[in-house]
């Protein structure tokens, strides 16, 4: 991703409407490119504040943006890799059911393969 197209997702990642994709890649600039950071952390910073003038909590926020921007960042990657960790035990949980049939034996017939894919499907409904 270069810097006109990092600074044109700027709003979308503020606002949340990027794609998994579009994020990572997004995140990946920023923290790799000191001016398209700069231009986030500003529009960031102008985001934080005006939803604090716009609530009327009454909760003392901190106003620590360089932090809070980072911890937002970590957020969305944490979000976007337990996304692919899913995906990755959804496709694992296929090939053992797949296998299982292949192979003329059922799922229960192997040790723990049926706890683990009903865990996996928990965690899958969870999120």
């Amino acid at each position: 991703m270069d810097c006109k197209e990092a600074k044109n997702r700027v709003n979308g990642y503020i606002e949340g409407t990027l794609t998994n994709k579009e994020c990572s890649e997004f995140i990946e600039h920023v923290r790799s490119c000191p001016d398209c950071y700069d231009e986030l952390e500003t529009y960031f910073i102008i985001g934080y504040t005006l939803d604090y003038l716009d609530s009327k909590d009454g909760v003392d926020r901190s106003f620590d943006m360089h932090r809070l921007l980072e911890d937002d960042l970590r957020k969305c990657e944490r979000r976007i890799s337990g996304q692919k960790l899913m995906k990755t035990l959804t496709a694992v949980c296929v090939i053992i059911s797949e296998l299982s049939i292949l192979l003329g034996t059922a799922v229960t017939a192997i040790p723990g393969a049926e706890e683990f894919i009903i865990s996996v499907l928990k965690l899958f409904k969870a999120n």
